[in-house]
């Protein structure tokens, strides 16, 4: 199935880079739709769809799959998993996945979810089979899994950061060349991580007493789990990010605090145990 639309988790560089390796592989053939929690979904009538490290509610991926001639979703927030529950499932390994499954599906909604993979991952393997991924690939996943388990991955993912969302740019990475331009934006960013720490306060949060730092979608991850450090004693620790059409709360948690998905999705919103969001319009 190539796609007509491609959407994807805005905001993430997960999201951006799932996106990306299907850009790879179908090229500016597909629109390209950046989506969160809480946000309008695009029309997709009659469209071949393709979600990429994201998908909706059980109510609007029913209406998705009304309105589309086929869709595919490629996920690995836990949230996801129960509002996913009965569509029809695919498997994820092998490939290239695409040519395996969509392309025998005539329509309805086909799921792929793996909460041990990234969402670049299950599009780089939907789109490319068993080809290597790009080599900067393992560092994305290496942290939206919050993992760290390979050298290099803060100053690589901080590197990223620093650059456009843009799919030529960033055709032209290499994991080294980012390790290396990473190492001096990594001391920048954390001396703005604690800066921002530093302004936080407590405030109310799904009727949780937590510490919260206002920042931009780009320092949550580090500020909120700089405020865990700071709060031992905080069930989570949030960070609010002001738009002039609402605000989004985002959550992040340890393994031994509280399971943040689920305040995220009573809220609307969804992600993993450990790092969910929601977000109220204003």
């Amino acid at each position: 199935m190539t796609p007509d639309v491609c959407i994807y988790h805005a905001n993430c560089d997960d999201g951006f880079a799932a996106a990306y390796a299907v850009w790879k592989r179908f090229g500016d053939a597909v629109e390209y739709v950046p989506c969160q929690y809480g946000q309008d979904t695009p029309d997709v009538t009659g469209k071949d769809v393709l979600i990429v490290d994201f998908s909706f509610k059980k109510d609007v991926m029913n209406e998705i799959a009304d309105a589309a001639k086929r869709v595919i979703v490629l996920d690995h927030h836990k949230t996801a998993e129960a509002e996913l529950e009965g569509f029809m499932k695919l498997e994820c390994a092998g490939g290239p996945f695409e040519k395996r499954y969509a392309d025998r599906m005539m329509s309805g909604v086909g799921v792929c979810f793996d909460m041990e993979k990234s969402g670049c991952r299950l599009a780089w393997e939907y789109c490319f089979g068993n080809e290597p991924m790009p080599d900067w690939f393992a560092a994305v996943e290496d942290r939206d899994l919050w993992r760290f388990d390979l050298r290099g991955t803060k100053e690589i993912c901080i590197a990223i950061r620093s650059m456009p969302r843009d799919f030529e740019l960033w055709d032209m990475f290499t994991a080294e060349r980012l390790a290396n331009e990473g190492v001096a934006i990594r001391r920048y960013v954390d001396m703005i991580v604690s800066n921002i720490c530093d302004t936080a306060f407590e405030e109310d949060v799904a009727g949780h007493r937590v510490p919260v730092a206002a920042c931009s979608y780009d320092f949550v991850s580090e500020v909120a789990h700089e405020l865990l450090n700071r709060n031992p004693e905080a069930p989570f620790a949030a960070c609010v990010v002001r738009t002039y059409d609402g605000v989004t709360y985002s959550l992040r948690s340890m393994d031994d605090r509280m399971d943040v998905s689920e305040i995220a999705k009573d809220n609307g919103g969804g992600g993993h145990r450990n790092a969910a969001g929601f977000r109220v319009a204003a």
